[in-house]
């Protein structure tokens, strides 16, 4: 009984700290720092490179970052283990939230559901909100792999990332019912974009890389919708001045993060997908799929190597 206690006030201080403003803030500065930092040495190192090896093909550089070493083996086995963790997490993530979730939907009038009278189904939401807050921190080992992988970061990612982190801590903070909207759209989607990655590490092509692109873009669309119906309502807010303050503070952020986002994915899909359409050739040493979170995928003996947008 008291190791459990004791347990409980371990993860207590945790989430206390996690909590705090500077976390997340100097989190997202130092996550800024670094990709700029490697980027800057990446672009370096292969221009560098390309000074030193004028002559060296397109073919002779698919050849080599294709070749198989023990190094690259270690490299797409971690890779694999990334992304397939991250799909059961955020799997498992959905299905705890989307299960509160639907059953208010369907056991309660709408405008009670908007509400959530007696803070019923936020108490349920609350830690796993908490939870997927925390796990943006770790996806930013998508962006190592990249690095790992000598690739550079791209600004849709960088964006992605460092967003993500303050805005999750916000609806965390804010202890808004209206997180459901950022958690069980955004989990849903990164479980099905995980495993996308994963079965590409492995050699598996799904066909449906670009139908997650327009999931996400969707789910944007969703989520604007549903911000606009709490911002709308003053009863989903609370009445104490602090807590209403983190609320909107919350709401607004997360609206106004997605619009830009938005906008950097269709601006993604364009460049991606149309001329790829437009070339009617294979896809090959182009940045590929979605989000907030993809990792790259190492070379196989078909294709090169797949880089996240974001």
């Amino acid at each position: 009984m008291d190791s459990l206690q004791s347990a409980s006030s371990f993860l207590g201080g945790i989430k206390n700290v996690s909590l705090h403003w500077e976390v997340p803030i100097f989190s997202a500065f130092i996550y800024i720092v670094w990709v700029v930092r490697n980027n800057k040495r990446i672009k370096e190192k292969k221009e560098k490179k390309e000074i030193l090896n004028p002559q060296l093909s397109t073919s002779d550089k698919s050849k080599k970052s294709s070749s198989v070493t023990p190094k690259s083996v270690q490299l797409k086995t971690f890779i694999f283990a990334h992304n397939m963790g991250m799909s059961i997490f955020s799997m498992l993530v959905f299905k705890k939230t989307f299960e509160v979730i639907y059953t208010g939907f369907i056991t309660l009038p709408f405008e009670k559901f908007i509400v959530d009278p007696g803070n019923q189904m936020e108490k349920k939401l609350s830690p796993w909100i908490w939870i997927f807050y925390i796990s943006k921190y770790y996806e930013v080992v998508d962006t190592l792999i990249l690095f790992m992988s000598n690739k550079e970061s791209s600004f849709l990612q960088m964006y992605h990332h460092a967003g993500a982190i303050v805005a999750c801590w916000l609806v965390s903070l804010s202890e808004s019912y209206s997180g459901w909207i950022w958690v069980v759209l955004n989990s849903f989607i990164h479980s099905t974009m995980y495993l996308y990655y994963a079965m590409t590490v492995v050699g598996i092509r799904a066909p449906f890389k670009r139908a997650i692109t327009f999931m996400q873009i969707g789910q944007f669309f969703v989520g604007l919708f549903f911000g606009a119906i709490y911002i709308s309502r003053e009863t989903t807010f609370s009445s104490e001045p602090t807590l209403r303050f983190y609320q909107y503070s919350a709401i607004i952020f997360n609206i106004v993060y997605v619009i830009i986002l938005i906008g950097l994915f269709i601006n993604f899909e364009r460049q991606t997908y149309r001329k790829i359409s437009a070339k009617k050739a294979p896809v090959t040493n182009q940045i590929e799929l979605t989000e907030s979170v993809p990792a790259p995928v190492l070379a196989s003996k078909s294709s090169s190597a797949l880089l996240s947008p974001s």
